[in-house]
């Protein structure tokens, strides 16, 4: 369910799940190797960028403005609730 713009581009190698409800814009940009599942509620502009070898599971819920860019050669947990601007 979205209410801005939407640009997302992958590219896996494993299984992929993707959930998102956004109500500002997000750029989207991830190479997997193994396993993931995002998910995320957004009222910000969101861009990230992931380049992951490992098992990666995401959730964020943003009240502000989001950049992450990540390297990650093992498995990762990250959940996130923000409420003001994160790099």
């Amino acid at each position: 369910a979205t209410l801005g713009n939407v640009t997302t581009s992958a590219v896996t190698l494993g299984n992929s799940t993707i959930s998102a409800v956004t109500l500002g814009n997000v750029t989207t940009s991830a190479v997997t190797l193994g396993n993931v599942t995002i998910s995320a509620v957004t009222l910000g502009n969101v861009t990230t960028s992931t380049a992951t070898l490992g098992n990666v599971t995401t959730s964020a819920a943003t009240l502000g403005n989001v950049t992450t860019s990540a390297g990650t050669l093992g498995n990762v947990t990250t959940s996130a609730v923000t409420l003001g601007n994160s790099t």
